[in-house]
Formats: structure tokens, sequence, C-alpha cells
């Protein structure tokens, strides 16, 4: 996998150079112009695996940016260097007492940049290795994963709670009366939902998911109509679902309830994140890997940003923006995905942009016989 840099340089002519010159080096690079446009990048969840900051900018110099970096649990570790062509010794001083890495002075070679780089992520490569660090980082997970849940369920057992109380003790008209019914039935779903979510990934992440995925022969167009008559959006949708299909006769190998999940969840939420009555495009073609086909769901709905690309497969990770804000959803329709696929021997490729709609897509295995 590319190391993801965020490159954060108000200079444009500078900018385009350094992301030229490191995508050449098999390094991905998220952009920003400020201080303030890379905070916002990392507040909504993008994760890069090393920051290089120029000190003088608008809005905010690199020693703020580094500051508030250092005030969010979990950037902590990054690591951090400046690029500058203030290299004076108080500055240098300063930099170090804040925790930065490395200072490479403009003009520079991109020899010496590619260096520190490299002995950035190599050092953060090793201390990942060291004994400890897997056990705090397994640890951190599960208390992120049960403050979250916590809030998940609270929210609507408590929405739950009020109505039914409301429903109970007040006098109201049947049309007020109905539309509080229908909160709570889409509260109640909304509940099961989440609970079944849980238990899938539950059975997908422990061993005995592992050791009971009997796998078999399946006809590809029933696997898709089954993971279409799945969809509980779908039944409630105007959207116009599109089969396009290199062969109608293949067959595939896998375990079919599983990979109808990850169907399910892949049609959810093209659903919910695409214009009423758009179309959703569900695409089997013949991989360019020997004996795969690839299957694609595409729709055209709202996209998503760059910096959330990275964490989109993550448990309990939703997209905040405003077009998402109203949107229903676990969280984990993604992460159930990534864990059905990766049983297979295969994971999700995503590709997406804002306004232009998503693609995901993953391969498996043709049959032959």
């Amino acid at each position: 996998m590319e190391p993801k840099i965020l490159l954060v340089e108000d200079d444009e002519t500078l900018r385009s150079l350094i992301t030229d010159l490191l995508t050449k080096e098999q390094f991905q690079v998220i952009t920003a112009r400020t201080g303030v446009e890379a905070l916002k990048l990392l507040k909504e969840g993008f994760r890069p695996d090393l920051i290089i900051s120029d000190i003088i900018m608008p809005e905010m110099d690199g020693y703020e940016l580094h500051k508030k970096i250092h005030e969010y649990e979990g950037l902590i570790s990054i690591p951090f260097i400046f690029l500058t062509a203030k290299a004076h010794e108080e500055e240098i001083r300063r930099g170090k007492s804040l925790g930065v890495d490395e200072y490479i002075t403009k003009p520079f070679k991109i020899e010496d940049l590619l260096v520190a780089i490299r002995a950035r992520l190599k050092r953060t490569e090793e201390l990942r290795k060291e004994f400890q660090y897997p056990v705090l980082e397994k640890l951190e997970d599960q208390h992120n994963f049960w403050r979250i849940m916590a809030h998940e369920l609270k929210t609507p057992i408590a929405s739950i709670e009020s109505i039914s109380r409301l429903l109970a003790t007040e006098t109201m008209n049947e049309a007020d009366r109905q539309q509080f019914l229908n909160i709570l039935r889409d509260r109640t779903v909304g509940l099961k939902e989440l609970v079944t979510d849980l238990l899938n990934l539950n059975h997908l992440e422990t061993d005995t998911g592992r050791k009971h995925l009997e796998k078999e022969k399946i006809f590809l167009l029933d696997l898709i109509n089954s993971g279409i008559d799945g969809g509980l959006e779908l039944k409630k949708s105007t959207h116009q679902i599109k089969i396009e299909i290199c062969n109608p006769d293949l067959w595939v190998y896998g375990n079919k309830a599983q990979l109808k999940l990850v169907l399910t969840n892949l049609l959810s939420n093209a659903i919910k994140y695409s214009p009423n009555g758009g179309d959703i495009i569900i695409r089997a073609e013949i991989s360019k890997k020997c004996n795969q086909v690839k299957i694609s769901v595409i729709d055209s709905g709202i996209g998503i940003p760059p910096g959330d690309l990275p964490r989109v497969f993550d448990k309990f990770y939703r997209v905040k923006t405003r077009e998402t804000e109203s949107i229903p959803g676990t969280g984990l329709g993604l992460a159930i995905v990534k864990y059905s696929l990766e049983l297979h021997g295969t994971k999700p490729e995503i590709q997406s942009a804002p306004g232009k709609g998503t693609t995901v897509s993953f391969t498996l295995p043709i049959c032959q016989d």
C-alpha cells in the first residue's frame, strides 16, 4: 500500500512540484493550501502516514498547525516534517521543543526530502512493531468501540422512551398520534438494523466466522438478485437497479450468505446516498486477473470527499457533511463488506468524488466446471 502524505504548502508551484515528485516515488499525496484546510481534512478523518508542512502560511502557520494536531487523540503519533526557508537555530529549537521530527530548508534537493521521508516512515513502522504498541492500539480500539456503541444505542433508546411516554400520557389528535407512531417505528427499525449489523460483524471477526465459512458454486445472476431482494431500502425506494453482466451463465465460488450480505450492504449505501429515481448499476465483467469476475456497484450520488476515502471501511465511520447529516445508518455496513470479502481472499476497492457518485468493486473466482 502506498504511504499517505499530507502536504501543506501555500505556494501553488512548489506544492505541485513536490506532489509530482512524490507521486513518481509511489507516495499517495493529499494536499492542503493552508493549515486551516489541513486541519479540516484531519478532523474529517483523513489519516496520513506523514505530514510535510510549510511554516509561514496565511491563517495558521506551521507551528500552530502542529500544536492543533497534537490536541487530538490519535494524531499525536503522525511524524511531522517542516519544509521551510526559515532554519535559524532558534526556529529549529522551537520546532524540536514541539516534537517536530525534521527540518528541510528551501531550496532543497529532492534526494534530501526523500531520505527524510523514508527515515521517518521507517521509524514509525519500527515503533508499530514494538511489543506494546499493538496491545495499546487494540485497547484503544476497544475503548473507542464501546464509547461509540454506547452512543449509538443510547440515542434511539432515549427517543423510543420519550415518544412512548408521550403517547401514553398526552391527549392528541389521530394525525399527530400517527406521526409519532411512524417515528417510533423508524427508531425501532434503526435499532434492529444496528443490532443485526453488530451480530454480523462479530460473527465475521471471530474464529467461528472464519472456520465455518463454507464455500460453494454459485450462479452469479442468482447471487445478484438475492442481494437486490435483501435490500430493505430498495423496497421503499424509487431507484432503478440495472444489471450489466458480461455473461449471464457465469458461476462463481464463495459463501452465498456472506456475498449476499456484501451486495445488500453496497446497494443499501448506494440507495441512501443517491437522489430518488436515480440509476444504480450492478456490473459484472471479466477481471484482468485470470479466471476472476469483477463485480461493481455504481451510483450517481453525492460522492465521498477524498479525505474520507481511507476510513470508509472502518467500524462506525461515517462521512460527515451537510448532505449526509439526515441520512440514517449504523456506520457498520462497509466494515461488514470489508470483513466478508477478506474471508474470501479479496478486498473492496472504492472510487468516488463529491458530486460524481461512488463505485465499489470486488473480485470473485470463476468456476470453470
